[in-house]
């Protein structure tokens, strides 16, 4: 809750804290929050850097060109026009500064490639989790009310001295990891929400939307 509060600015109450997810189906969030893959923002960023390095390269090409210059001269008695040509033949550092540029463009490529293909994997590894941890909290919530009601009976036998304590404590044990295992899980059922978001670049408008 410090943390909340601290990010947020503003006080942050328990009771006042919602699950942002709980009316948001998998087929509403697939409908709503899904775009084509190059208006991702990684993407957009990537593809961006590869026209920088194309750019650069083209520049670096170009410098390495004859260089082609008009001169003019003008006196009283005559007009003189011509061109003048230079070309560094000679420079082998030339071509490895283009290829050094290629080299950059072709990282740049394969970055975006590799972008492309971790969204894709994050996309269905989220909407699977969905389903999978889905069907876990239903498992686990059937678990917690069953240990829920074995405990509450262990408790009635105990006050009549038909069970120990050993076999009370054992029983909320039970109960404590099955409760704790449902909040991890219903956490990660959330969490894939967030990486189903991610990989479609829809954070920002989710977050807009809740407002």
């Amino acid at each position: 809750l410090s943390q909340l509060q601290r990010y947020s600015g503003t006080k942050v109450n328990q009771n006042a804290i919602q699950d942002p997810f709980d009316t948001l189906t998998r087929n509403a969030l697939e409908k709503r929050y899904s775009q084509p893959q190059r208006l991702h923002p990684s993407y957009q960023a990537a593809n961006a850097k590869i026209k920088t390095a194309q750019a650069s390269l083209e520049a670096e090409k170009a410098s390495h060109y004859p260089k082609v210059d008009v001169v003019g001269q003008l006196t009283k008695d005559e007009r003189q026009v011509y061109l003048n040509v230079s070309w560094d033949v000679f420079n082998r550092s030339n071509s490895y500064s283009v290829q050094e540029k290629a080299q950059m463009l072709s990282a740049e490529k394969n970055r975006l490639e590799q972008s492309v293909l971790d969204l894709q994997e994050k996309n269905r590894k989220a909407l699977i989790n969905l389903d999978e941890y889905n069907k876990q909290i239903k498992t686990l919530s059937k678990q917690v009310d069953s240990l829920y009601e074995v405990t509450q009976y262990y408790k009635l036998q105990f006050s009549i001295a038909k069970r120990s304590l050993l076999d009370l404590l054992n029983a909320e044990n039970e109960l404590l990891n099955a409760e704790l295992s449902k909040v991890s899980t219903e956490y990660q059922f959330r969490h894939s929400y967030l990486d189903y978001l991610y990989s479609q670049g829809m954070t920002y408008k989710w977050a807009s939307d809740l407002k």
